[in-house]
């Protein structure tokens, strides 16, 4: 994969994705995907000491957030975007590119934006009408969380989710509006995820629908 310049912490969370080559499917299903990419959480963890926050598999891409202590995340990645694009292609008996492009990282240095990164990343397949709440997903590590599957994915401590699981489950299946969402969106394709500013107004854009709900959030964790 090509590489882009990046900005490495070892302090904050860091935003990850990638898409699929031309937005298709896997070419495998989402049960045999999802054995794969958590294996490969699982060496990274291992072998790079990437912690892992959560994960979200979709059809054609994946959210991650992850914490680089030893700040070797370009290297964890390329082998991990390699060495699952190596499986999936073997798996499927293919030779075709896997990824569009090389992943997008955005290191999150603000609780509030942590707090819409997690949300963004659950709710994703609510946004896509695959299912109506976060917990029924059964590609997201939310499921390991609340016990509804075994995994082999190491996850660092959710004290998002657990600080109040039934407060914080019903924050997440609160919708927002489309314009909060493209603005998440927006957030975590830059190398530090910050809100974008309004085009008209030129002013930040402020989450509106989820603003009131993330303090509430940050105030009780």
């Amino acid at each position: 994969m090509g590489q882009r310049t990046r900005l490495l912490s070892n302090e904050y969370p860091i935003q990850i994705t990638a898409r699929r080559n031309n937005k298709e499917a896997f070419p495998v299903n989402m049960s045999d995907s999802w054995e794969v990419f958590s294996n490969h959480l699982f060496f990274i963890y291992h072998a790079f000491g990437i912690k892992i926050h959560s994960f979200v598999l979709m059809s054609n891409h994946f959210h991650l957030i992850a914490s680089d202590p030893n700040s070797n995340l370009s290297e964890a990645m390329s082998i991990f975007m390699k060495e699952t694009s190596k499986e999936i292609n073997r798996q499927a008996n293919r030779i075709n590119r896997i990824w569009g492009t090389p992943f997008h990282s955005s290191i999150i240095a603000d609780t509030n934006y942590y707090l819409a990164a997690y949300k963004y990343n659950y709710r994703n397949p609510v946004a896509a009408k695959i299912c109506e709440r976060v917990e029924d997903y059964p590609w997201s590590t939310l499921q390991i969380l609340l016990g509804k599957k075994h995994g082999v994915i190491p996850l660092e401590e959710d004290n998002t989710l657990m600080s109040d699981l039934s407060g914080t489950l019903s924050w997440l299946n609160e919708s927002y509006t489309e314009k909060d969402a493209e603005a998440i969106w927006q957030a975590g394709r830059k190398k530090i995820f910050t809100v974008p500013r309004d085009p008209t107004s030129k002013k930040k854009m402020d989450l509106e629908a989820i603003s009131a709900s993330l303090a509430t959030r940050v105030a009780e964790m």
